[in-house]
């Protein structure tokens, strides 16, 4: 296949490999049930014992994103619709400064406390008629502020590749 069909592709395969891997962080680390859904508004529903989540999935290799008010009302519809479930917003950011610097990050949070984040001005997350944005999200420093700051809204987790070669 040639270079160019492949990378084509990647932002696809990049999309479903951070829904998956939102799914086994889930389960893992937090004793969720999960399951991937395909449907508008949502890519996964998580349920324990105190929560039942709809959650869309943002996999991110760039400094910004937004997540706009078409998709926080999809995701607020799809989370009434299939059982009064808390809408939440996951985003996994792909960071690569050099190889050996390689990091994955996922952050999760209730819409709501985004829009808390966003309507405040607190760090790096602003709201732009309706829409919520991540400004600089590749400056993992400042998602890492917020996660410290309000660590009881925000679950967290840090893959990290320390070296050129994984097998060494």
């Amino acid at each position: 296949m040639a270079e160019q069909e492949k990378a084509g592709r990647l932002p696809k395969q990049f999309g479903d490999f951070g829904e998956n891997l939102v799914v086994w962080w889930l389960g893992q680390f937090f004793n969720y049930n999960v399951a991937l859904v395909d449907h508008e508004g949502a890519d996964i529903i998580a349920h324990n014992k105190t929560e039942k989540l709809a959650i869309s999935v943002k996999s991110i290799h760039r400094a910004s994103t937004i997540f706009d008010v078409h998709n926080q009302k999809q995701l607020k519809k799809f989370a009434e619709n299939f059982g009064n479930l808390t809408p939440a917003v996951a985003f996994v950011f792909a960071d690569c400064e050099k190889i050996q610097k390689a990091r994955l990050d996922i952050f999760l949070l209730l819409l709501k406390d985004f829009d808390f984040f966003c309507n405040k001005g607190i760090g790096i997350l602003h709201k732009a008629n309706g829409d919520f944005e991540i400004q600089n999200g590749a400056q993992f420093i400042h998602l890492n502020n917020l996660v410290n700051a309000y660590p009881q809204m925000i679950k967290h987790l840090r893959l990290q590749q320390i070296k050129e070669n994984w097998l060494d």
